[in-house]
């Protein structure tokens, strides 16, 4: 019995379709509309390969700012940050509060852009990974 393949392995073979088979073939708009389509991809690889992950790190650390609150989603979690944030019954420049956002910044910047300066930067400071100055 043959197993089908993961969502990552379908995602990755689209990807690679685009760029090895048809991106040769196309020019202009197209080529360029394809190369965006390609990246999306790359995020959608990169989401499936981690982005649980970070989810539930981000869950964890909302609750944690939050005061340990339990059983809400994600949203609601979020909502209660924004609403704390905004009426100023969080206070931003609680550690626990700034950790957070970091956290959760570079967790989404590692998945939409790694290559990014600032993010290889921020995630690896004492790696050779750090964009040259």
């Amino acid at each position: 019995m043959q197993c089908p393949p993961s969502d990552l392995e379908l995602v990755e073979s689209v990807r690679a379709f685009l760029i090895d088979e048809l991106l040769p073939e196309l020019t202009g708009a197209a080529a360029y509309n394809t190369r965006v389509a390609a990246n999306i991809l790359k995020i959608v690889e990169r989401s499936l390969n981690g982005g649980s992950n970070l989810l539930s790190a981000e869950k964890a650390r909302l609750r944690d700012v939050l005061g340990g609150v339990a059983d809400k989603s994600y949203a609601d979690l979020n909502r209660d940050l924004s609403i704390g944030l905004r009426t100023g019954s969080i206070d931003w420049n609680c550690d626990t509060v700034r950790t957070h956002m970091f956290q959760t910044v570079l967790g989404r910047l590692g998945i939409d852009n790694p290559k990014y300066s600032t993010y290889k930067e921020m995630a690896f400071p004492d790696s050779k990974m750090r964009s040259p100055k």
